[in-house]
C-alpha cells in the first residue's frame, strides 16, 4: 500500500479517492523457495507488532516481487476491503501469480493486521482476511 505523496498524513489521503494505491499479487505455494522474497520472509520476525520498523541492509527492488510480466495488469479505482472502506484507492491487480513455497507463505502468515477481533480481544492474524461480495452502494 502507497499513499499518494501529495497528502501528509493517513486521514487526508483517506478522504480522497486518489490517496493510495494498492498492488495486489496472487501467490501459489509451490516446493521451491522464491529467493527474492527470501529476503522479506528472513526479517519478518522483526516486524511482528504494529508501529515496529526494519531497515533491510541491502535494497530490495519491488519489481523483484512481481510476476515477470508487469506489462499485463487490471487498474480500478476502488474501496479498502476492510471497514470503513474508503473510496480512496487505486487498485493495480497482477493476473499472473507468484510463487513462493509453504515455508514463506507460513512466515507471513504469522503477521498481524490492524484489524481487532472482538470475539478473542486480540488482533487478527493476515489468514483469511477477505470480505465477502457487497452490492455496489451499500459498502460495510
Amino acid at each position: 500500500m502507497h499513499m499518494n505523496i501529495k497528502y501528509h498524513d493517513m486521514e487526508t489521503a483517506n478522504a480522497h479517492d486518489d490517496g493510495y494505491a494498492i498492488i495486489a499479487l496472487m501467490y501459489i505455494e509451490v516446493d521451491n523457495p522464491n529467493l527474492m522474497y527470501d529476503m522479506i520472509t528472513d526479517h519478518l520476525h522483526n516486524v511482528q507488532d504494529i508501529g515496529q520498523q526494519y531497515t533491510f541492509e541491502t535494497p530490495i527492488y519491488v519489481e523483484s516481487l512481481l510476476p515477470p510480466n508487469r506489462d499485463e495488469f487490471y487498474r480500478y479505482f476502488g474501496s479498502y476491503t476492510t471497514p470503513r472502506c474508503n473510496e480512496a484507492v487505486t487498485w493495480i491487480i497482477y493476473p499472473e501469480p507468484v510463487f513462493i513455497d509453504k515455508k514463506q507463505m507460513k512466515k507471513f502468515r504469522t503477521l498481524y493486521t490492524t484489524a481487532f477481533d472482538i470475539r478473542t480481544g486480540h488482533l487478527k492474524r493476515m489468514v483469511g482476511n477477505i470480505r465477502h461480495l457487497q452490492d455496489i452502494g451499500n459498502i460495510q
